[in-house]
């Protein structure tokens, strides 16, 4: 009879630190989900580029080549292919909540944008093909910002550009009416792209190797990646981390509570 409370002690202890680990079984399923589909995403195969004989949607993958001698970026001055610069200035919304206590939050307005709206090859063993980006969706993960509370006088192509379009730069960080951001992403020259679009017919450049598409409509739900094969994009990888963080502290939580009630219940 004294053995009857024991076994249901420990039915009791087995179910609650279960319901305390669920959420950890959650999260390393779901790192594993992210793991899978950020590999999916960077290692999915495309048809071979001399395979696109006719129009309609296609999945090519191969390295990006600039036209001629390609370009750089306006802020930092990296050759690419392709590029999106930003400037947002920094604007601090005061306002009240319920009690009437001022709160203030800050928020990056964009004043000025420019993206590449020409044109780059994807190239693989096959040939080429050229990539129409404009208006695309895309997954860029070559990103880089500065804004002016830094000592802009380390980055003369941003003052260059500033001098050269006459933008109006703060003295001071103090000045947070004109504080202002300058954001890059690009796609480096020779990175490895994955691209879904619908091939047209024409232009070419009469190459030998060219066939005689260019892919379009990137942006209507298709995507751009620059990651490389066999690299997990780094938001992949935050998911990631994040899940691991998350299960560990669960699974934590659950030994610590198991270890507590069999010593002190």
């Amino acid at each position: 009879m004294n053995n009857i409370p024991d076994v249901a002690l420990t039915a009791e202890v087995f179910y609650i630190v279960l319901a305390i680990a669920t959420p950890g079984f959650i999260a390393l399923f779901l790192a594993w989900f992210f793991y899978l589909l950020g590999k999916r995403l960077t290692t999915r195969p495309g048809v071979p580029i001399a395979a696109i004989t006719q129009e309609g949607r296609v999945k090519v993958r191969g390295k990006a080549k600039p036209v001629k001698r390609g370009m750089i970026t306006p802020f930092f001055h990296i050759p690419c292919v392709w590029y999106a610069s930003t400037i947002s200035v920094l604007r601090i919304i005061t306002s009240s909540d319920e009690d009437g206590v001022p709160t203030t939050e800050r928020v990056w307005n964009p004043i000025r944008t420019e993206f590449f709206s020409g044109y780059f090859y994807l190239v693989d063993p096959t040939g080429s093909v050229r990539v129409s980006p404009k208006g695309s969706k895309m997954i860029i993960e070559n990103r880089r910002k500065v804004d002016t509370d830094r000592f802009l006088h380390h980055h003369r192509f941003i003052l260059e550009h500033v001098r050269r379009n006459n933008i109006y730069l703060p003295r001071n960080s103090t000045e947070e009416d004109h504080h202002l951001m300058f954001e890059e992403e690009w796609i480096p020259s020779g990175d490895d792209v994955f691209v879904i679009g619908d091939a047209v017919r024409g232009p070419t450049e009469y190459r030998p190797s060219q066939v005689p598409f260019t892919i379009k409509n990137i942006g209507k739900g298709m995507t751009i990646t620059d990651v490389d094969y066999g690299k997990l994009p780094d938001r992949s990888k935050k998911h990631i981390k994040n899940s691991l963080f998350a299960a560990g502290i669960f699974f934590g939580l659950a030994l610590v509570l198991m270890i507590i009630l069999i010593m002190f219940w």
